[in-house]
């Protein structure tokens, strides 16, 4: 299940492009749930941990972005979700890899190797029982919290930490994990570094599971996620030959055949540590890594370079009235003014909320479907020195915020005439949002390029 995020999404506020990629990934564990049910999908256990571990990774990633919707509580009831599946995955990798080695082992020594691996087998039957009745009703539970919490973007602004766009954030983000992960990964200086190993291969997959969602959008994120999925695999395999060690101490050996058996797999699982290790030694910390952390500083500035003037592409309806039957969303309260000017129209803004009062300073240049938009923040001082500019030139309105389909309808109810217009700000040109019902029934008409419904013209 792929993403949908908006084709400008680089362009947006740092803040709405986390709240979407967490929107996205929350979609993307809740579909794997019903697999978990089905006892002939192989897959299902794997799909379902991959899933939830992007999600927590992209909330850890984005905890500033999310400060206000996601809690360490949220963070901590999906680190138990994934801790509960990881004997039984634990389990499934193990008895798929010694059933694969039983084909190359002695003739006499085979049965007692493809018991071992039974055994074992047995313990991922048992877990994933128990992942079958108990994981889904507890992550139905997390959902509703999730869902809830994320269906409301709380914006915060202050005048010594400013909120960047999206592009920003994220090219910070992508450097800070790849030398993270390049930090991590020189720590791995034996075959006996197998914590080190193991928290480098987290630093991997933190970087990968950054980049997945905007692969396709930044030139070179492709390639940096394919070279971390193979970094990925080799300390992925490297990190398993211990866990395999450690199922085999766990196992009781109650016959000569037996122990026979259990000195083989340890053997077997002994020269592939060494193996892997060694590429770990001779291949990605030398050459490898060096090549990664290029494309890593690439893909960085790339991004930068990707993000231009904000293009933005919204549809207009003029309504009878306030939306009777309108679902409960966001509410704020906006007063805003327009700069003299005749050529160049700049705008200020204060909006409150329950969260706060936030100013911005905006230049819309175009009309109609499709606008350039350049905001920025401001403090409350800038505000009130630029506030009585606008003189005859100012609007007053309640907005509603109100998610629906994929898409965030704004309702505007003007507080200084009688008027009440709709709003849906779309990711491109010729992409369309069915009017939501609650909205057809107060329709008039779409006045999207009807100038007479501009806001700063309204302002005149």
């Amino acid at each position: 299940m792929k993403q949908r995020l908006p084709a400008d999404l680089l362009e947006r506020s740092s803040q709405e492009g986390a709240h979407r990629i967490a929107r996205g990934l929350l979609d993307q564990v809740h579909a794997e749930v019903p697999r978990l049910q089905d006892p002939s999908d192989e897959e299902a256990l794997h799909d379902f941990r991959v899933a939830v571990r992007r999600l927590r990774s992209a909330l850890s990633a984005w905890r500033t972005q999310l400060r206000g919707s996601i809690a360490k509580r949220h963070r901590r009831a999906l680190r138990g979700l994934q801790s509960a599946t990881g004997g039984g995955r634990d389990a499934e990798v193990a008895q798929a890899w010694i059933e694969e080695q039983a084909e190359s082992v002695d003739v006499a020594v085979r049965p007692s190797v493809l018991r071992i691996a039974a055994q074992i087998g047995g313990k991922h039957a048992n877990a994933m029982e128990e992942v079958r009745t108990e994981i889904p009703t507890a992550f139905y539970d997390i959902e509703v919290k999730l869902r809830k919490r994320l269906a409301k973007m709380q914006v915060q602004i202050d005048d010594d930490e400013k909120q960047p766009v999206f592009a920003s954030v994220f090219a910070d983000k992508v450097r800070e994990h790849g030398a993270d992960l390049a930090a991590h990964l020189r720590l791995v200086e034996s075959i006996d570094h197998r914590n080190e190993a193991h928290v480098a291969r987290i630093r991997c997959k933190r970087l990968r599971y950054l980049l997945e969602p905007l692969r396709g959008a930044v030139p070179g994120a492709q390639r940096v996620v394919k070279i971390c999925k193979e970094l990925q695999d080799v300390l992925g395999d490297f990190n398993d030959a211990h866990v395999l060690e450690d199922l085999l101490a766990e196992l009781p050996v109650d016959s000569a055949d037996m122990s026979i058996g259990v000195k083989e797999v340890r053997r077997l699982a002994s020269e592939r540590r060494e193996h892997l290790y060694a590429l770990v030694r001779d291949e990605w910390l030398d050459h490898r890594l060096t090549e990664l952390l290029d494309r890593v500083e690439k893909v960085a500035r790339a991004c930068l370079k990707a993000a231009g003037p904000r293009k933005e592409i919204e549809r207009k309806y003029l309504l009878k009235s306030l939306p009777p039957e309108m679902p409960s969303g966001l509410a704020v309260e906006i007063d805003q003014g327009w700069l003299p000017g005749r050529v160049l129209q700049e705008r200020i803004r204060r909006i409150r909320s329950e969260d706060g009062e936030f100013h911005f300073r905006t230049v819309k240049i175009g009309s109609g479907l499709e606008r350039i938009e350049i905001e920025e923040d401001t403090s409350p001082e800038v505000f009130e020195v630029l506030w009585p500019l606008t003189e005859g030139r100012r609007v007053r309105k309640r907005r509603y915020l109100v998610e629906a389909d994929g898409h965030t309808w704004e309702v505007d109810e003007f507080l200084d005439r009688e008027l009440v217009l709709a709003e849906v700000e779309l990711s491109a040109a010729d992409e369309t949002a069915d009017v939501p019902s609650w909205v057809e029934t107060v329709l008039e008409r779409e006045v999207t390029e009807e100038p007479q419904y501009a806001n700063v013209t309204l302002a005149q």
